[in-house]
């Protein structure tokens, strides 16, 4: 590295309090151009404040909240009858089928929250990972659907 970018890396991290991106290691006062925890070359680069918003993960939220919606209507009508009823449990509804429901629902809505609270680290994440990131949630949060199918025509 020239004298002169090592130079202004050196008066950046003066006095800002920056981790390493490699080891989270605080580079405040930074002396050269290498980590002093990790040993890792670093260099001066402009990025944005705050990551876009990329179409895969708006695609991965579409297909997560269409895999959830159903859980939130069953959720919805089974209290709405169970409030009617005055009892949770009627005759013909099994306890299975409820624990069943309860279990992928948590699931389905804790699919939804993490991928709305990591959205910016999805952001960051190489398009490939997106991808399978977008999938795997999406396939996690049809859990439910597929297993009231099973529901359905097995029990």
């Amino acid at each position: 590295m020239p004298d002169t970018e090592r130079d202004f890396l050196v008066a950046y991290m003066a006095d800002r309090d920056v981790g390493c991106p490699n080891c989270s290691y605080s580079l405040r006062g930074l002396k050269s151009e290498l980590c002093p925890e990790c040993g890792q070359e670093l260099t001066v680069c402009i990025g944005m404040s705050t990551p876009q918003i990329s179409s895969i993960w708006i695609a991965g939220l579409i297909g997560v909240c269409i895999a959830s919606g159903p859980v939130i209507f069953n959720i919805l009508w089974i209290l709405v009858f169970s409030i009617r009823r005055g009892a949770l449990v009627s005759p013909g509804v099994s306890i299975g089928w409820l624990l069943l429901i309860a279990l992928t629902a948590v699931l389905s809505i804790a699919v939804l929250i993490a991928w709305l609270r990591r959205r910016d680290a999805i952001n960051l994440a190489s398009r490939a990972k997106q991808k399978w990131l977008a999938t795997g949630a999406t396939v996690l949060a049809c859990i439910f659907p597929v297993s009231q199918l099973i529901d359905f025509f097995f029990w």
